[in-house]
């Protein structure tokens, strides 16, 4: 999900923590960078919410 703020652009990805973790590193290496980070373990399943601002 990406949110357009006055010049701002905030993304948000949420998923698994594999593919939000390979996600958030193309993100980070295009210069966005990283503003709160939830990783959750649930019985066996991993889940985890990036959010990037630029």
């Amino acid at each position: 999900m990406t949110v357009k703020l006055q010049n701002k652009t905030q993304i948000y990805l949420n998923g698994t923590y594999k593919s939000v973790m390979k996600q958030a590193r193309r993100f980070i290496a295009k210069g966005f960078r990283c503003v709160g980070f939830i990783g959750l373990r649930r019985n066996g399943k991993s889940t985890a919410l990036v959010m990037l601002e630029k």
